[in-house]
């Protein structure tokens, strides 16, 4: 969902905010960079985030 065309071009934030207006969202910002961190995503880096 996050690497998909639709996205490409967004922050997670705007992502979130967009599904949560589409009654679509699927977890908390921080666990979307989690699932992006996890799958080594770069582009998505979050330097609050990282440890």
């Amino acid at each position: 969902m996050l690497d998909s065309d639709r996205f490409v071009d967004t922050t997670v934030t705007e992502v979130f905010a967009t599904l949560l207006d589409e009654a679509a969202c699927l977890a908390s910002i921080s666990t979307l960079y989690r699932i992006l961190r996890a799958d080594n995503h770069r582009r998505w880096s979050c330097p609050n985030l990282t440890r």
